[in-house]
């Protein structure tokens, strides 16, 4: 019986602890119930101490990834004179016909390494080896002749990867250091400019090439920031302050942000590795490096967030539609019906002639 009593005692006491916890969280997740959407992911961070952002004295050669637009025309890409002369152009795989590989021509000397190289995607992304920033500049100028809907230059700067990456003839596997640097091993340090090497550094250009393409899909979610935060809270104080087309168009941004990010690009697409079990490994290695799943999760998340509160304005807004044509009916049936009573309180004369036609008098009577 004793232990009957003792522990209903501590039953009560956990639920009402219990209660007063469910009591407290559901407080605070109703006045933090709107995400952030402005918030990005924080990557990798490179060459940090504590307090202040020092660079990281190198000397090795470093990859550069910037997205450059929303699409490619590669087809065309590939037969500009400019870029002949100076390159060796082709696709990495002529089944995946997505990204184009230019190497520097091997008459073109390099006194720091012997590759030069640079991958152009499809999806509007360009990953350079080796390559100076001041060429890259010029380069990217070229390209974008050839490209649909260029991003801003200043997108462009803010959105880009940079990462250092060497050879080794210590290494046995390629692998990503604790430096943030790309480490090849000596089987392609012995031929950098072999079709394997070629493929491992595509692998990372890939995964690299997908981190900036997300960075440009953050940064456009997080320009729709503002116009939903003012929407909140004026939802909050019961008002709807966008009007029907500019929600319509609210809800196209997000279904086309979706679009893309899980039905149009390629750059998240991994079939070229399914009988590559080591390139693979390689793009995971990269892809993990910089948080892509998780960046794509969150993407979607704060999608469906914003595609929830269009939807809900867009069900206001219909409503309130629907209420308006109720009350313009009301208004008209109360019209008709006054017009009505008027018509019965207040009659007007009418004459009504009447023949007869025994003496064919006409006599008229007002009523």
């Amino acid at each position: 019986m004793g232990r009957f009593i003792e522990r209903r005692s501590i039953t009560k006491s956990i639920n009402y602890k219990s209660a007063k916890l469910h009591q407290v969280y559901t407080q605070n997740d109703l006045n933090n119930s709107i995400p952030d959407i402005t918030k990005r992911v924080l990557r990798k961070k490179r060459y940090s101490i504590s307090g202040q952002m020092k660079e990281k004295p190198s000397i090795s050669p470093t990859i550069y990834s910037y997205a450059i637009g929303e699409t490619i025309d590669l087809h065309a890409l590939q037969e500009t004179p400019i870029f002949r002369t100076k390159y060796d152009v082709a696709y990495v795989d002529s089944h995946f016909p997505d990204v184009l590989h230019f190497s520097q021509k091997r008459d073109i000397p390099d006194p720091l390494i012997p590759i030069k190289e640079f991958y152009i995607f499809t999806d509007g992304v360009g990953v350079f080896w080796n390559v100076s920033e001041k060429e890259i500049e010029n380069l990217l100028t070229q390209i974008k002749i050839y490209t649909e809907n260029p991003y801003d230059h200043m997108v462009t700067e803010d959105e880009k990867e940079t990462m250092k990456f060497l050879f080794s003839d210590n290494k046995t596997t390629t692998e990503i250091s604790q430096n943030d640097e790309v480490v090849f091993n000596k089987n392609i340090s012995q031929d950098p400019t072999s079709i394997n090497a070629i493929l491992e550094r595509y692998a990372f250009s890939q995964a690299m090439a997908a981190s900036v393409k997300i960075g440009i899909w953050e940064n456009r979610l997080a320009g729709f920031a503002e116009p939903l935060q003012k929407s909140s809270q004026a939802l909050r104080k019961g008002k709807v302050i966008w009007r029907r087309d500019e929600t319509i168009k609210m809800s196209g941004e997000f279904a086309v942000l979706r679009h893309s990010l899980n039905l149009k690009t390629s750059l998240l697409d991994t079939d070229f590795y399914w009988d590559r079990d080591e390139l693979h490994n390689y793009y995971n290695r990269m892809a993990k490096y910089f948080s892509l799943d998780y960046r794509i999760r969150l993407l979607n998340s704060r999608l469906t967030y914003c595609e929830d509160l269009a939807k809900l304005i867009d069900n206001l807004q219909q409503h309130r539609h629907a209420s308006n044509l109720e009350w313009m009916i009301i208004i008209l049936i109360v019209v008709e019906v006054i017009f009505d009573i008027f018509h019965f309180v207040k009659p007007q004369p009418v004459t009504v002639n009447i023949v007869n036609e025994s003496d064919a008098k006409i006599k008229s009577i007002h009523e």
